[in-house]
């Protein structure tokens, strides 16, 4: 339902899909394009949220995380990481998830 729901928007870019397999969704990450919206990732979350969507960002480029930002100075190294860091964000998917809820 969500990439039928969101095909049609070319700010948001769902996740590849293999034609062949049964894909298990235990999380579903869109990536928000950036180029075409005038806010952040963080807005854009905000945003869902003030309208009942929570959402999460589930995957932190590993030189992002606080020890290694604290100890070593990678940034700026691993630039596509960086850049899917802040365009990658996760909405609920559940099995008992409802129709109505998707559609939000």
């Amino acid at each position: 339902m969500y990439n039928d729901g969101l095909k049609n928007m070319p700010e948001i870019i769902t996740p590849a899909q293999a034609t062949n397999l049964k894909h298990l969704w235990h999380l579903y990450i869109i990536q928000v394009n950036l180029d075409l919206l005038d806010i952040k990732r963080n807005e854009f979350i905000q945003k869902l949220s003030d309208n009942n969507i929570s959402s999460s960002v589930n995957f932190i480029a590993l030189h992002l995380h606080p020890f290694y930002r604290n100890n070593f100075i990678f940034y700026g190294e691993f630039l596509n990481a960086e850049k899917a860091y802040e365009c990658i964000i996760s909405l609920p998917i559940y099995p008992a998830m409802s129709s109505e809820e998707v559609q939000l």
